[in-house]
């Protein structure tokens, strides 16, 4: 009787980020998912400050405090263009190794409240993580990474018949595919959780 084989095959040819916002979430005070609908700068204490204004489409940090959501959030950043009030002529400021935000990008903002009370990115590359597929089935974290099992292909079917004598079947292949959403948001209110839990402890 041939024996009968389950192969799993791991691909690992792909670049990946850890699925893990620990970082970020430990900075942040306000974490939400949303889209810079606008943007405008001014000239603020000799400098140019540009504010975003973000629709909220999922306030993560209320779900985890049990608060009301909020529907828009203010993101303030150092730099940007404006005109000069005594110049009368368009200035712009660029901060080296800043995020810089677009109208119409949809992501995940992680931001904190400075001295003056506004909102601002916390420190580190994915204080802002994209988010891709809005209005689709398939709503994905490019940058991020997930583990998926799918079919293997002919040609790993035939190099495994090739390699032994028994029969192959149930092949799978380990692969990795973009975060999706969903699971990104998980792991983000997981995150929250232990974060807001660890304060409380803290605290008491």
């Amino acid at each position: 009787m041939r024996a009968i084989t389950l192969v799993i095959i791991f691909i690992v040819s792909f670049a990946s980020s850890a699925n893990d916002f620990s970082k970020e979430i430990k900075l942040a005070d306000n974490v939400v998912q949303g889209r810079v609908m606008s943007k405008s700068s001014e000239w603020v204490d000799g400098k140019v400050v540009t504010f975003h204004q973000v629709l909220v489409r999922d306030d993560l940090m209320a779900g985890a405090l049990g608060k009301p959501a909020q529907s828009e959030l203010v993101i303030t950043q150092a730099g940007g263009t404006a005109v000069h009030p005594v110049l009368k002529v368009a200035i712009s400021q660029t901060i080296s190794h800043q995020v810089t935000l677009k109208e119409g990008d949809e992501a995940i903002f992680f931001t904190h409240t400075d001295s003056l009370g506004q909102q601002q990115l916390v420190k580190g590359q994915n204080s802002v993580v994209a988010v891709q597929g809005m209005g689709t089935d398939n709503v994905v974290l490019p940058a991020f990474k997930q583990l998926k099992v799918s079919k293997s292909s002919p040609q790993h079917a035939n190099l495994l018949r090739a390699e032994q004598a028994t029969d192959v079947v149930g092949k799978a292949v380990l692969q990795q595919e973009a975060l999706t959403l969903p699971n990104a948001k998980a792991r983000i209110k997981q995150l929250l959780a232990d974060k807001l839990a660890k304060q409380g402890k803290d605290d008491a």
